[in-house]
């Protein structure tokens, strides 16, 4: 390799550096680089060997090249500055006084490499030192055409080994990326945007569509995220040689179309919609508002998200990451991403530009998208699931769940008194002040550790200020509010403390999250057992206290609870229809199970208490059927694992949940334990067999859910090692699972979903563990969704899919209809599948009833 050296080009003599030693850029003896690294600044390693990245970095750069196939001894590799700054640190002053005077010698370096006509600027400066004022983490992947030279930005290499190991594949595939263009060329895409149309040039572009064979690229942008009080200000619809932008509504929102033209412009889009293939990114979005809007689609469209997401569920699935990664549009998302202004304050150009590289670029990635599908054999994952969830997920995002608004206040009404009563038991019990506040961390650290905060210590010096001034009035706010701080203080009095360790926040405070206050209960527990025996008059008392402490833990928790409820599951952003509409993202979720979330406020289905669904009523003369899966996951786990005692339960219609208590914790059903100690089990099972916890979490979970069995943690332990003896091939698989999960970085599912297990070794462990049950309970529910949607459409009912949350499903339909219902879902919920050599079903509970939580199991 030869040097090139910046001696008599930078200003060396000028630069704080200059004593420091130099590192010069290496590139090949034949001249010719392949591809232009550019990092920021030699690290402690480069300047002993007065080589480039031959430190951590670049041992873990010649990793990433070699998986890329690519010869590092034909790179031109070099830095912004040539001197290794202060603790490495390229923002120091002198760091910064070196990028000037380096300036001149990198410019000489960039021009004496012109034959190289990729640039890899590795991290952010080296990127703004090229002139493209973008944060790495967005443009990297991005085509920047500059000159007759090509700039495709990618991360530095220390960015991946400080902590951003799920971005290592995302590296390697820039340097692909990079390999290819140097050795092919690059394109640029070509932009016949129409962002002005007439109702004429509309009609030839629909003409036009409707007679190719190619799909339509579709793409909107709205006013806001929900169509019930958003509006739709344009249409982007897209061939891959041309792009038209249908506006309705202009900058400050006066409509485009006059009145006599508005109805043909839906026609014709309309007829787009529903006589052509459509592809779109994130189509339940987007297709939700078009339907909301009066549009009907005709076909399931392909969603260049979902197949993203199928290939790889780890990686961000935004259309300006799939693009840097499979198309060669330079990024174009900031401009949109960092307004300040909202949507109809921007100028139309501007805006519908946007809107159409958002169109062209779903052509541009779509085929490289289904290629990788078929090379990986997911192209079935995509078209048999994830592509015919999209209509069933949109029908449940518009359907929404009709809310009884006095039984939501009767339920408010309800928890405001739980609230105010367990407020007034917890300063009972501990003697509090009446301006003690349970929502207080420093006020909760004094009472539970007897940690004095800074405001109780600046209350007491601000108060003897007041001392003999007759100058400072008493009767403000101020003065008692500090006389309050005071007053608290004095009269806490801290809880029992146990000998157990104090957990910090990562400020290095004293927690009181709940799992640190759950820690605190069990030792409370944990002392409680110890002294039971003991009779001596300071056990007495000791055992009070740690009772009381006990007892301040479970109201505690309660109250909190309580408050939750209170505070978030009470506000249901409700729609002008008088219903709810948590919105389904099939996208949500990496082992391919539906998710839900809010459009505000953040309430899903999924996360919506037991307590509170009552409130979701039919509608009148309606009725719900909401059949749930029986042990769905414990099916698949039992079938993943061959675990022999659960699957003889299985086949002998017992209750696998009775045997794993038996199991576990060695007791029968004539136990006055028995009820905890089931629901204990459940809490075992699920955590630590399904998805992975660790011993010393799920004791604790199990302690908080069944405090009555008095478990110590030697106690728990046993029982766990019970188990695996008594389910011996259960335990074997997860072990292997594990094991094969941290060689192989891979993992699948019983259909063949497969997820790229990134991450620690810890977070591999448990996704190797979870992806098969939870990945394959997922799909068996997933697939019976598609098929209730479809027989129902079929069929032309006027029933409609309302929700599903974990393993149930709920439709709404006329009560005449709800018995052709339920055939219809037992049939698809419970419709065999060939997995594990063999045809499994998976029995449901048919649920009936008139409200979300009064559904009544039925034969």
């Amino acid at each position: 390799m030869k040097k090139f050296s910046r001696n008599g080009i930078s200003k060396c003599s000028a630069c704080p550096l200059r004593d420091r030693p130099r590192v010069w850029g290496e590139y090949p003896e034949t001249g010719t680089a392949q591809l232009l690294l550019i990092g920021e600044s030699p690290g402690s390693e480069e300047s002993n060997q007065k080589r480039p990245f031959v430190g951590p970095a670049g041992g873990f750069l010649n990793h990433v090249l070699h998986e890329a196939e690519i010869n590092r001894h034909r790179l031109w590799v070099t830095n912004l500055i040539s001197c290794k700054p202060p603790e490495n640190d390229l923002d120091s002053f002198e760091g910064q006084e070196a990028l000037t005077c380096c300036r001149p010698g990198l410019e000489a370096e960039l021009n004496a490499s012109k034959k190289t006509k990729v640039i890899m600027p590795l991290g952010t400066k080296p990127l703004h030192a090229l002139g493209i004022e973008e944060g790495i983490t967005r443009a990297r992947g991005s085509v920047y055409p500059k000159k007759e030279r090509i700039i495709l930005p990618t991360f530095h290499p220390s960015y991946i080994l400080r902590g951003a190991k799920k971005e290592e594949g995302t590296w390697i595939g820039d340097f692909i990326k990079a390999r290819d263009i140097a050795k092919n060329g690059w394109k640029p895409p070509t932009e016949v945007f129409d962002l002005f149309p007439s109702l004429s040039s509309l009609q030839v572009f629909v003409d036009l569509a409707l007679k190719s064979f190619s799909p339509v690229a579709v793409d909107i942008e709205t006013t806001g995220l929900s169509p019930d009080t958003g509006k739709i200000v344009v249409v982007g619809l897209g061939l891959p040689e041309r792009v038209v932008c249908v506006p309705f509504l202009k900058k400050t929102g006066l409509q485009y179309w006059p009145p006599n033209e508005y109805n043909a412009v839906f026609f014709l889009l309309n007829q787009i919609f529903k006589e052509k293939a459509l592809i779109f990114q994130n189509a339940p979005f987007d297709v939700s508002w078009l339907m909301k809007n009066g549009f009907t689609i005709g076909k399931t469209p392909h969603d260049v998200l979902l197949a993203h997401h199928t290939i790889h569920p780890e990686l961000p699935h935004n259309l300006g990451y799939i693009v840097s990664v499979y198309g060669n549009t330079p990024f174009w998302k900031g401009e949109m991403l960092d307004r300040e202004e909202k949507i109809l304050a921007l100028d139309d150009e501007v805006l519908r530009k946007y809107n159409a590289r958002d169109v062209a670029v779903l052509h541009e990635v779509l085929p490289d998208l289904l290629k990788d599908l078929d090379e990986l054999g997911l192209r079935h994952i995509y078209e048999d699931i994830a592509r015919k969830m999209i209509l069933p997920v949109v029908e449940m995002n518009l359907s929404g769940l009709l809310v009884d608004k006095k039984a939501l206040e009767k339920w408010k009404r309800s928890l405001t008194g739980r609230y105010a009563h367990l407020q007034s038991e917890i300063r009972i019990l501990c003697n509090l002040h009446e301006d003690f506040s349970l929502s207080s961390d420093e006020e909760l650290r004094l009472l539970i550790y007897g940690i004095k905060a800074n405001k109780f210590q600046k209350a007491e010096e601000e108060i003897e200020k007041y001392d003999g001034n007759l100058k400072l009035r008493r009767d403000t706010k101020k003065y008692k509010a500090l006389v309050s701080l005071a007053s608290i203080f004095e009269s806490t009095h801290p809880l029992y403390s146990p000998k157990s360790t104090i957990r910090g926040t990562g400020s290095g405070k004293a927690s009181v999250s709940s799992e640190s206050l759950l820690a605190r209960k069990i030792a409370c527990n944990n002392r409680l057992v110890a002294i039971k025996g003991l009779k001596q008059k300071d056990a007495t008392t000791e055992r009070r206290e740690v009772e009381k402490a006990i007892r301040f833990f479970t109201l505690l928790d309660e109250f909190n609870e309580v408050d939750k409820l209170k505070s978030t599951y009470t506000k249901f952003p409700i729609w002008k229809d008088g219903r709810w509409h948590p919105i389904y993202t099939i996208h949500g979720t990496k082992t391919g199970r539906l998710s839900s979330k809010g459009e505000s406020r953040g309430i899903g289905a999924q996360n919506v208490p037991e307590e509170a669904r009552s409130i979701c009523i039919a509608s009148p003369g309606q009725i719900f059927a909401g059949p749930d899966y029986k042990n769905l996951e414990l099916i698949v786990i039992a079938n993943e694992s061959g675990d022999e005692p659960m699957l003889k339960t299985f086949a002998k219609g017992g209750s696998v949940h009775d045997e794993n208590t038996k199991d576990l914790f060695g007791i029968k059903p004539d136990s006055k334990l028995w009820v905890v100690a089931r629901k204990a089990q459940k809490t075992y099972i699920f955590g630590k067999k399904c998805y992975g916890g660790t011993i010393r979490g799920i004791y604790e979970k199990v302690i908080n859910k069944a405090p009555e069995l008095g478990l110590t943690f030697a106690d728990f332990v046993r029982a766990d090692q019970r188990f695996d003896q008594k389910h011996p091939q259960l335990a074997a698989w997860g072990e292997a699972q594990k094991n094969r999960g941290l060689i192989e970085r891979k993992v699948h599912n019983a259909f063949g979903r497969v997820r790229i297990l990134l991450g620690d070794d810890s977070e591999v462990e448990r996704e190797a563990l979870n992806t098969p049950i939870q990945g394959t309970a997922a799909d068996v529910a997933n697939l019976a969704l598609i098929g209730i949607y479809e027989e129902i459409h079929e069929k032309k009912m006027q029933a409609k899919i309302v929700a599903q949350v974990h393993d149930a499903i709920m439709v709404e339909c006329p009560k005449s209809e709800l018995t052709q219902v339920k055939r219809i879902m037992k049939k698809h919920m419970e419709k065999k599948h060939h997995l594990w050599n063999k045809d499994v079903s998976f029995p449901i509970e048919m649920k009936v009833g008139p409200n979300w939580g009064e559904l009544k199991e039925v034969k």
